[in-house]
């Protein structure tokens, strides 16, 4: 399953029909309605159900669109922090302190 294919298949049940997704991928209908059927034929189960009013995704479906929203979002990730110089600071600050006075001044601070 390659990342492209998961791509499709997130745009597919964010827009609801296969011509809103395949018009918002810049792809043609046929070519994402051939990738959202390999990827049923690799899964060796239906991801989703055509109706008059768009796709229902199965029950398969709903558990990939969970797992493929994660995943590309890790992907997305991982690319972000490759590309990020080298030099740049980054992480998580945790700031410990007593009740005083003092914390009133760094609140505020912090919120500016």
């Amino acid at each position: 399953m390659e990342l492209r294919t998961l791509k499709y298949f997130v745009t597919l049940v964010d827009e609801g029909t296969v011509t809103a997704a395949a018009k918002a991928l810049h792809v043609t209908q046929p070519t994402l309605s051939r990738q959202l059927t390999q990827m049923e034929r690799e899964l060796g189960r239906p991801l989703f159900e055509r109706t008059h009013f768009g796709i229902e995704l199965t029950d398969a479906g709903v558990t990939l669109n969970r797992h493929a929203r994660r995943i590309l979002e890790l992907a997305d990730k991982a690319e972000e922090e490759v590309a990020a110089p080298t030099s740049a600071v980054s992480g998580v600050v945790h700031i410990g302190a007593g009740e005083t006075k003092a914390m009133v001044l760094l609140a505020r601070a912090m919120a500016n």
